[in-house]
């Protein structure tokens, strides 16, 4: 899978907060890790030359999060089943604050 050019994209094996980091948990000691952690996995894109372009399977609880912060999503699939998540390079910048 992939963007509809098969660009290279960095692969987001594992990404979670500690429950008490959640957003819907009234004691939540940190806002916002998730953002931060996507915006360390787009920078890193960015580094090895991919734009900023990266993915990742989602668990149902976290898509919503995922298309709140601009991913494509890119379908079920069957083989992990779960939804695919990309930036695209586009995508990337826009979550980033880069200006076109």
């Amino acid at each position: 899978m992939g963007t509809s050019k098969q660009e290279e994209v960095i692969y987001i094996e594992y990404l979670a907060v500690a429950p008490w980091n959640r957003a819907k948990i009234q004691m939540q000691k940190f806002k916002g890790l998730g953002k931060i952690m996507m915006a360390l996995a787009v920078s890193y894109s960015s580094e090895k030359g991919m734009e900023g372009r990266c993915g990742l399977h989602s668990l149902p609880q976290a898509e919503n999060f995922y298309s709140k912060i601009g991913m494509v999503d890119c379908g079920f699939d069957s083989s992990k089943g779960m939804k695919y998540y990309e930036f695209t390079q586009t995508a990337a910048k826009q979550f980033m604050g880069v200006k076109k």
